[in-house]
């Protein structure tokens, strides 16, 4: 007797691909986890002033991610070198690495619970959206 056959073992393996598929579109973590991921990301590039780096994780006005195409882009940049004109660097000259524990998330929009160390001299509220299932710095600072 024979236990499988094998066009039902390729049936069973076929109709299971997409449930792994939508399983693994999930393994990139919360929301929570993505978000405060990617304001960590942009302290990084701003402590390593990557002013392209920095903005590619940011909104233009239009509420679209920055490039170098787009409108907004010159003004991002620039707000990255005000930014770290106006930043008095610590004696050795690094600026410390930026962890966020806490982010409120309302559907597409985050905030971040937690502000950024004192020595970023970051005054703007660090507010995220969601486009495309990434998540972008809301731009504001640099308008």
């Amino acid at each position: 007797m024979r236990l499988f056959n094998g066009r039902h073992v390729r049936r069973a393996v076929l109709a299971g691909i997409p449930a792994l598929a939508l399983t693994l579109a999930g393994c990139g973590g919360s929301d929570e986890d993505r978000a405060a991921g990617t304001a960590e990301d942009f302290f990084a590039a701003l402590a390593e002033v990557d002013a392209e780096k920095a903005c590619e994780l940011n909104l233009g006005s239009d509420g679209q991610p920055l490039s170098e195409e787009h409108a907004d882009w010159q003004s991002c940049l620039t707000g990255v070198d005000t930014w770290a004109g106006n930043t008095v660097m610590p004696a050795d000259g690094e600026l410390p690495e930026v962890s966020f524990d806490s982010v409120e998330i309302d559907g597409d929009t985050a905030r971040l619970a937690d502000s950024p160390p004192s020595e970023f001299s970051f005054m703007h509220a660090i507010d995220l959206r969601k486009v495309d299932e990434d998540w972008y710095i809301d731009g504001s600072w640099y308008r």
